[in-house]
């Protein structure tokens, strides 16, 4: 899966090293802070411990509120987050 299909169709996108660095910021979220990083990256923590206690596979995490839904996905060691 490439980048771009990943990014496509989305109100905002975030691009996130393993370690918590923001690479690339786009639409709605291109002004979120670090901090905002470093949250991303300790809710994956979290999923990790999880799925690897039960053994299970990664895929996506979806954070759904109201009026926006995020979703996380990992691939080419790289960490996507878009809004849509």
């Amino acid at each position: 899966m490439s980048e771009q299909d990943i990014l496509k169709d989305f109100k905002g996108s975030m691009t996130i090293d393993q370690e918590g660095q923001i690479l690339s910021q786009a639409g709605t979220l291109s002004k979120e802070s670090a901090e905002f990083a470093k949250v991303i990256l300790s809710m994956l923590n979290d999923v990790n411990f999880i799925t690897t206690t039960t053994k299970q596979d990664f895929k996506r995490l979806s954070l759904i509120y109201s009026d926006k839904t995020y979703i996380i996905t990992i691939a080419n060691n790289k960490i996507f987050v878009v809004v849509n």
